[in-house]
């Protein structure tokens, strides 16, 4: 499938506007993000994963799969984002995920979430990522995290340099120690360059 009828398709450029997911703007590869449209056994785990944990949290009085839409005038686009959990009497935002390790764009993701609920809502909260398995939290993970108004200037760098990149989709595919899982891995720009 061509690269900018998918890009319509999966409703990140339409006569609307562009809407950038929280997701893309923390991929290691945007074009394996925007390209991969089928779900891996690991992403249905996944899914699976996160609603056991979502409904035992909704019980405890937790808000679950909030969406956040944050339009910006400079660069003109919106950003879209759900979290995975909210409890407000604690002011905390959980990322919940289904793998093992701690990656930074768990981070950052996390990070971009904090900051879009600050400029929503002016309120910051802290974050949390959680790592789920057969149905439980089986640890969880404090990081560090920057102050949420210090996250604007690298929010709207990253976003600007996307915005460059969807012009050109060559330049969205970033060859990295992962390749070799992808799908695209034998016809992927950043593979055949070497």
């Amino acid at each position: 499938m061509d690269f900018y009828t998918v890009l319509s398709e999966r409703g990140i450029v339409s006569v609307n506007g562009v809407r950038i997911p929280v997701t893309l703007l923390v991929a290691r590869c945007p074009y394996r993000y925007i390209m991969v449209v089928e779900e891996t056994p690991e992403m249905i785990e996944g899914r699976i994963q996160h609603a056991v944990i979502e409904s035992l949290l909704r019980e405890r009085g937790w808000e679950t799969e909030v969406k956040l839409e944050l339009t910006l005038q400079d660069p003109p686009a919106t950003i879209v984002g759900k979290i995975d959990a909210v409890n407000h009497d604690n002011h905390l935002i959980v990322e919940i995920k289904s793998g093992k390790r701690l990656y930074g764009e768990y981070v950052m993701q996390l990070e971009i979430y904090r900051w879009m609920w600050y400029r929503l809502h002016g309120q910051v909260y802290d974050g949390e990522i959680w790592f789920v398995r057969n149905g439980r939290v089986e640890y969880r993970i404090r990081p560090w995290l920057r102050d949420p108004q210090a996250m604007e200037p690298i929010v709207v760098s990253r976003l600007r340099q996307l915005l460059d990149q969807l012009n050109t989709p060559e330049s969205l595919c970033v060859r990295n120690e992962y390749c070799f899982l992808c799908p695209l891995y034998r016809r992927c720009p950043a593979t055949r360059r070497g």
